[in-house]
């Protein structure tokens, strides 16, 4: 899954109480995989003292939730939160009961787009978190429906578990709700002794390809989990909650997908044959006469074929069999016959223990589901003394460029998982048990076509890469994107990769 998973802190609203346990708790979070959060249930604080305990935990924020009467009573304070925290949307967290008749949906509607209007001008999207009430019919529409017939300036943030709480189907509601969807709340439903329940995502009953697919096709920008009730303590149910999404299908058929359709520029594309992250890889691994490569990842092949000029045999690895065809045509043209394709699986690596002196990755361990069973593959079939080389996009260190920059990548290619700060790497493979002996990072400038290649600008993933870029906070943006005229080729990205080198630890005697 994408960086866009967000944890609602909702669910821990019992151990939020003071600053003290705020401070702890976030950290907690971020510990159990989550790097985005969604505010709500949070006890007094105040909001500088939350933007730094936030910072310090490396959490950047989504969304908050508000109620009614205080988005209508105090913008100006609910604004300068948004701003503070980097937030670029608030939900409505229910309706108040007087609204929830037929005449008062109406009434609501209207209030709320009314609202919505004043926020949006301050460049902040307003939108209604639901519940199961909103499903009771008033002839032949729900309180849903009129809520989403009516949505002219305001949003929607659909709740899985309580749609499906309301009789209604979540997948067929979140693709009703296209283009009105910035975000969905993610939460299962079970049976416990003949009661609905809530349940940790994957733990249930709910059709989580169907939903995950849909989103989507909805144009979703964040997954937040929640769980209003845990049977496990909470914090172990966001936990498990996060790990289940990894695990679901759908990413590695959107990788699929996605390579599959532009098998050709990637195999051709000048960025992926050169670049200076590939010229300082293959100097930091230093490859030898008869030594035994895998790249991970491969894709047209470009860095296995620069390992094959040094090394005894290279094996290609890739997850789509449509990039065979690119990978082995170039390998003729270039006279290349120790190097060989192999369809397979980052994280079920069809390699025996210790089978390699030499594994890289470049520019692909951000489409990885679960980099952490990614690298533990990896080190497996690592000799004792081999060498891993990484090579990978990276965001800056500050958490909201981060967040920014992840949801770029998510916009122009569904396929993209994550991308990791060089410090995240190193944590990342030192946990995976080798030793990292060498890290750096190089940059480029890059225009913004140039960027979003093979996507067109003017296509629907273009669009909406554009449309976060003009909704972000422009300091964050700044650290991402430079605008320049279109005479002048438009916006430039500011491109940086971490290149990593680690060694596998010899066996002791």
């Amino acid at each position: 899954m994408s960086t866009r998973i967000a944890a609602q802190l909702y669910t821990l609203r019992e151990m939020l109480r003071t600053p003290e346990e705020i401070g702890q708790i976030l950290r907690q979070v971020k510990a159990a995989g989550y790097d985005v959060v969604e505010l709500s249930g949070l006890g007094p604080v105040d909001p500088q003292h939350l933007r730094d305990m936030l910072q310090a935990a490396g959490l950047a924020v989504c969304s908050t939730h508000n109620s009614w009467e205080r988005l209508r009573a105090e913008p100006e304070a609910v604004l300068r939160e948004l701003r503070l925290w980097g937030a670029t949307y608030t939900a409505v967290a229910s309706m108040p009961p007087s609204y929830r008749h037929e005449a008062g949906y109406h009434r609501f509607a209207a209030e709320l787009n009314e609202l919505a209007a004043q926020y949006a001008r301050e460049g902040v999207r307003l939108a209604y978190h639901n519940h199961s009430f909103e499903f009771e019919r008033f002839g032949a529409r729900s309180g849903m429906q009129i809520l989403l017939d009516q949505a002219t300036h305001y949003a929607l943030e659909l709740d899985t578990y309580w749609v499906q709480h309301g009789g209604a189907d979540p997948a067929a509601w979140i693709r009703r709700a296209a283009g009105k969807l910035p975000a969905v709340h993610l939460k299962d439903m079970t049976i416990l002794d003949g009661v609905q329940a809530m349940a940790e995502v994957g733990e249930g009953n709910l059709e989580w390809p169907a939903i995950l697919s849909a989103c989507q096709e909805a144009g979703v920008e964040w997954y937040v989990v929640e769980q209003d009730v845990c049977r496990r303590p909470p914090l172990e149910s966001l936990a498990i909650s996060r790990r289940n999404l990894e695990r679901l299908p759908g990413t590695k058929e959107r990788v699929r997908s996605f390579f599959g359709r532009y098998a050709a520029h990637y195999g051709t594309s000048a960025g992926h044959r050169h670049g200076s992250d590939l010229e300082r890889l293959i100097e930091m691994l230093r490859p030898r006469p008869g030594e035994r490569a895998l790249d991970v990842a491969t894709g047209g092949g470009h860095t296995a074929f620069r390992l094959a000029n040094h090394v005894a045999e290279v094996i290609g690895l890739d997850l789509t069999e449509a990039m065979r065809d690119p990978f082995e045509r170039t390998a003729r043209e270039h006279g290349l016959h120790n190097v060989r394709f192999h369809v397979g699986d980052a994280e079920h690596l069809p390699f025996e223990d210790g089978a390699f002196d030499v594994v890289v990755s470049r520019r692909a361990p951000h489409h990885f589901a679960d980099i952490r069973r990614a690298l533990a593959e990896m080190t497996r079939v690592l000799r004792p003394g081999g060498r891993l080389g990484i090579a990978d996009m990276s965001p800056p260190e500050d958490p909201g460029a981060a967040a920014l920059l992840n949801a770029l990548e998510l916009a122009r290619d569904s396929s993209h998982a994550r991308a990791y700060t060089p410090g995240e790497w190193r944590e990342l493979v030192t946990r995976a048990g080798l030793e990292v002996t060498h890290l750096e990072t190089v940059s480029a400038d890059v225009p913004w076509e140039q960027w979003l290649a093979p996507i067109s600008p003017d296509s629907p993933e273009g669009k909406a890469a554009a449309r976060l870029i003009q909704q972000a906070d422009a300091a964050v943006v700044g650290r991402i994107v430079s605008p320049r005229p279109a005479a002048a080729g438009g916006p430039v990205v500011h491109r940086l990769w971490t290149v990593l080198l680690a060694a596998k630890p010899l066996a002791r005697p």
